[in-house]
C-alpha cells in the first residue's frame, strides 16, 4: 500500500488524522484491509508518469460484518465519487465474503460524509456519546447487504 501518500491525504483531510505510523500498525491488528484508488499522472514536460493516490478505505473483516475505520479522498479528486467507489467495491467483497452487513462510524459535524452514507443505503443507528478525542459525538451507521448484491462488476 502506498503508505506516505495515505498517511498525506489523512493529514489534509482530518484535524485528528492518523499518522504514517497509525495506518501502517492498523494492518498488524489482524483481518485489517485497505483499498486505494490511484490515477497516472504526466511530471512536467518530462515522459515520465507517475502513479498517485487519489482516495483509500481502510475496513475491518468482523465475524459478520465488515467495517470502514478510515475514509477519505484527496482534495484535488474530491466531488468525484471516488469514496462511493471504494464504498461499493466493499459491498461487493462484502457479499462475496458472505457478509451480512457494513459499518461504520462518522463524526456528528460530518452532515456531507452522512449525507453520501445514507445515499449509499446506510442507516443511522446510535449516537455514540464522546466518540472522538476531541469529545464530538459519532454517529454509527450500517447498511444491511441484500442476499446476493447484484453488481456490474458481479452481473
Amino acid at each position: 500500500m502506498h503508505l506516505a501518500q495515505v498517511a498525506e491525504i489523512e493529514r489534509l483531510s482530518y484535524a485528528d488524522a492518523w499518522s504514517e505510523e497509525d495506518i501502517a500498525a492498523f494492518f498488524d491488528w489482524g483481518n485489517c484491509f485497505g483499498y486505494v484508488l490511484t490515477c497516472r499522472e504526466d511530471q512536467d514536460s518530462e515522459v515520465e508518469t507517475v502513479e498517485t493516490v487519489a482516495a483509500f478505505l481502510l475496513f475491518e473483516v468482523t465475524q459478520g460484518r465488515i467495517h470502514i475505520a478510515d475514509v477519505a479522498v484527496h482534495p484535488r479528486f474530491r466531488r468525484m465519487g471516488l469514496a462511493n467507489r471504494l464504498i461499493e467495491r466493499l459491498f461487493v467483497l462484502a457479499g462475496r465474503l458472505g457478509k451480512k452487513r457494513v459499518s461504520l462510524e462518522v463524526r456528528m459535524s460530518n452532515s456531507a460524509a452522512i449525507e453520501c452514507y445514507l445515499r449509499l443505503g446506510f442507516r443511522r443507528q446510535r449516537i455514540k456519546k464522546n466518540y472522538y478525542p476531541d469529545g464530538e459525538d459519532g454517529v454509527y451507521m450500517s447498511r444491511y447487504l441484500p442476499e446476493r448484491l447484484e453488481t456490474a462488476e458481479t452481473a
